[in-house]
């Protein structure tokens, strides 16, 4: 789920220490989107919703669906739903994980080879894309 600041134009990401980077020179914490896992019965939104307020104690302004894919339809058949939530980034309180982003810190992220989560990266080309009509939605 991206966290997004229409009246500031910030996006939200948070440190998540990540097993898989353990051993990889970018290290085990990486900087990504907020998360949580569909449980059986549960929407989409209602997991939008749990994310917002477990990971960054933030409440969404609104929402809208950005896409879905298969993290790797040769081997599984899990699928990953990408939401953008509107927010007010002033509510945020200061967290050591939570960092809030400018979209040209984003935009250097992303062409730094900062975020290394394919999730993350997806959800922030949509965001380039499609920040003026976002801006006139939620403002």
């Amino acid at each position: 789920m991206l966290p997004y600041d229409p009246y500031e134009n910030k996006v939200i990401c948070v440190e998540h220490f990540q097993i898989g980077t353990l051993k990889q020179k970018e290290g085990p914490w990486q900087l990504e989107l907020p998360t949580h896992p569909i449980s059986p019965g549960m929407s989409q939104i209602s997991a939008v919703d749990t994310a917002l307020s477990k990971e960054i104690n933030c409440e969404g302004l609104d929402t809208e669906f950005i896409g879905d894919f298969y993290t790797s339809p040769s081997l599984s058949n899990e699928k990953v739903f990408v939401y953008c939530a509107g927010i007010d980034s002033n509510e945020i309180r200061s967290q050591a994980r939570i960092e809030i982003l400018t979209l040209d810190e984003a935009k250097e992220g992303i062409y730094g080879n900062y975020f290394h989560d394919v999730g993350t990266i997806m959800a922030l080309h949509w965001l380039f894309a499609n920040q003026i009509r976002l801006q006139k939605k939620w403002q």
